[in-house]
């Protein structure tokens, strides 16, 4: 697309969705930048072994990423994506200062360690409510004809998240490791603090466009809800059916005639493409060790880098 075309494009684009944008932004820095600098904090602070630490970051790591399936079901069958998305945001600007707080190392260890995992499980269901309804919501506010639009959209949008998530990784262990604060080497309430602004900017940024969005009612369905409904009922009655019953040509078939045809066909497709991502659990695993066994390793190392010495793994 031309520069031309790409503005063009850009004129045409609902008010609403540059707000998500610089919400999304904010709250990729928000979450990863906390992340980044947690298992150095529960070893240091908490003084767990890194055994410990890295067992309470996959929990928490693992809470959100699980978290997104109770955010889906009370968007699409209660309080639609607009309300959702505001009310966790909330719940996620308390998590946040909660970690910050907690992070003060003159409050008594048992004050401390209430305010961190408080706040921990805060981030963690509250980014359940925001991953699977901001992208949706976004997705709203175009046209049905403005398909063009939508797609370049979503490149920005992935381009935000990622921008998001690079300088919070960056940032966040610099202001840990480099400044000093409350008489302690390092500085873990600015390192979580700041991650904490710009979810109150962020917040502030998805609040401030609510005159532009087109809020679309729930559906009171919820494919996930749904899904696992047939999957369930197929499996019931293929077990139950006798050998004379009729045969059907997929097992799926045999769910109940409650569920429609569409549904039944899209569960299929779910079924025989399920095999093809069962590698991505492994891909998972080993990506998300760059917060844990990774941080461990890099502890063990000097930092060095030519000339350059990190200062931000001590």
């Amino acid at each position: 697309m031309t520069e031309k075309g790409m503005l063009e494009s850009l004129r045409n684009y609902p008010k609403g969705v540059f707000f998500i944008l610089g919400n999304e932004f904010c709250e990729r820095f928000s979450f990863y930048g906390m992340r980044a600098v947690l298992t150095l904090y529960l070893i240091t602070e908490h003084h767990f072994s890194d055994s410990h630490a890295s067992l309470l970051y996959h929990a928490f790591v693992s809470l959100a990423y699980f978290s997104p399936l109770f955010g889906s079901i009370a968007a699409d069958n209660y309080f639609g994506r607009f309300r959702v998305i505001l009310w966790v945001s909330l719940v996620y600007v308390l998590g946040h200062v909660l970690l910050s707080i907690g992070a003060i190392p003159q409050l008594e260890q048992a004050i401390r360690s209430t305010l961190d995992f408080s706040g921990l499980v805060f981030i963690a269901l509250a980014t359940g409510g925001i991953k699977p309804c901001v992208s949706a919501f976004a997705a709203d506010q175009f046209e049905e004809d403005q398909v063009s639009e939508r797609r370049q959209f979503f490149s920005f949008f992935y381009f935000a998240i990622n921008a998001g998530s690079l300088v919070a990784i960056f940032l966040t262990p610099i202001l840990r490791g480099r400044i000093s604060c409350f008489g302690s080497e390092y500085c873990f309430p600015l390192a979580f603090g700041v991650p904490g602004v710009l979810m109150l900017f962020a917040f502030v940024l998805f609040l401030s466009g609510w005159r532009f969005y087109k809020n679309a009612q729930p559906a009171k369905s919820n494919a996930v809800v749904s899904t696992v409904a047939c999957i369930c009922s197929a499996i019931k009655n293929r077990f139950s059916s006798k050998k004379s019953d009729e045969k059907v040509d997929h097992w799926v078939d045999y769910a109940s005639n409650k569920f429609d045809e569409d549904l039944k066909t899209g569960v299929k497709s779910l079924v025989g493409v399920a095999g093809l991502f069962v590698p991505l659990v492994f891909y998972w695993a080993l990506f998300d060790q760059q917060g844990s066994t990774w941080v461990l390793q890099a502890r063990r190392m000097d930092g060095r880098v030519g000339h350059l010495q990190s200062c931000l793994i001590r």
